[in-house]
């Protein structure tokens, strides 16, 4: 249950004037809590708790300054909670008194897992844009998306266990439509074997693997590296609007045929020997027109500036790698990260010019 704003209390603590003689003015936790107001979050997080029923619930405001903090400062639940135990500008950036006991550091999972949820995050980044505005710091012009990677909470594989993983994909799919061609594969390395010895044991499989398909415009058909054209093509429209075409040759044929060995269409085991090509849709290729037009290529040359701050989120604040697993874990954290850099950018617009 969600306490009401009647039920809080005003604060009488004999020890409130430490923050004033311990807390600098130039503290980032104090310039951060003079130039940006959280008070939307209780609004916002109201409809995530019981009106009548239950115990009285942690503020929703604090428990999301905390995992504000937790991102700021790249800390574990544990660790932060500690920290903001005995560290009075954490305790001044939380709104409470110097005296007073912190949560358990389980109420912070209850409350991720909980009480947020993917909308509210998309509120709340919003309203930074929306402070930001208000603040007339920002100008409302071109919006900029883009995407980024980030490496899942795992050990980080080598460049060559990486080329040995794509390898052996290679050789599974070989095995399993182009068996004879696995006879002309060399013997694999050693799990120790470095990238060296990795990247010369896959152009081997590479190599046995000839295609020669071309497409024959008078008679309208494909044509295998024999010469022989396809007998007839089947069409398959996926979700994202393209097409596939398979192309069906003659199983009789591919088993004369000189080059069956070296052909992965008609060494198979499969009852027919087809070929795949995709087509673009008509969305796709207009949006490949219009990568090629003037207009895109200007706005190209303002995406470094997305680039610059993918690159802030990855360095300065750990978006480079997820800090736990999980897709929704994943959409927090750069929720959080994307909300703290904002902040922070916030409060520096913010600060008076010195002259």
């Amino acid at each position: 249950m969600l306490k009401d704003n009647s039920q809080l209390k005003l604060s009488l603590s004999p020890y409130q004037g430490l923050y004033d003689a311990i807390i600098p003015s130039n503290h980032l936790l104090r310039k951060l809590k003079e130039n940006i107001d959280f008070s939307f979050v209780n609004p916002m997080l109201r409809k995530q708790y019981c009106e009548n029923f239950g115990r009285p619930a942690k503020e929703p405001e604090m428990m999301f300054k905390l995992l504000f903090l937790k991102k700021l400062y790249d800390l574990s639940d544990e660790t932060l909670i500690s920290s903001a135990q005995t560290d009075m500008a954490y305790k001044f950036f939380l709104d409470l008194e110097p005296e007073a006991k912190m949560i358990d550091p389980s109420l912070l999972t209850k409350f991720r897992k909980t009480r947020v949820t993917e909308d509210i995050l998309e509120e709340m980044l919003k309203e930074t844009i929306q402070q930001a505005l208000e603040k007339g710091l920002i100008k409302p012009r071109t919006i900029i998306v883009d995407s980024t990677h980030t490496n899942a909470s795992v050990r980080a594989k080598s460049p060559a266990q990486i080329l040995r993983d794509m390898s052996k994909q290679l050789r599974k799919e070989v095995y399993k439509n182009a068996f004879e061609l696995s006879e002309k594969f060399p013997e694999k390395p050693s799990p120790e074997a470095g990238l060296e010895e990795e990247i010369s044991y896959t152009e081997e499989p590479l190599k046995a693997l000839e295609e020669g398909f071309c497409y024959n415009k008078d008679a309208g058909k494909l044509q295998c590296p024999a010469g022989e054209l396809a007998m007839r093509v089947e069409k398959r429209t996926a979700k994202n609007g393209n097409t596939y075409l398979r192309y069906v040759f003659s199983k009789v044929k591919c088993r004369k045929c000189p080059l069956r060995e070296s052909c992965r269409v008609g060494s198979g085991k499969s009852k027919e020997c087809s070929y795949s090509i995709t087509q673009a849709s008509e969305r796709n290729l207009a949006r490949l027109k219009f990568e090629e037009s003037e207009h895109f290529r200007e706005r190209m040359k303002i995406r470094r500036r997305i680039e610059e701050k993918n690159g802030e989120l990855k360095e300065a604040h750990g978006l480079r790698r997820a800090d736990s697993r999980g897709l929704f874990a994943m959409e927090l954290q750069m929720y959080f990260t994307a909300f703290v850099a904002n902040v922070k950018r916030i409060s520096k617009l913010a600060e008076p010019v010195t002259q």
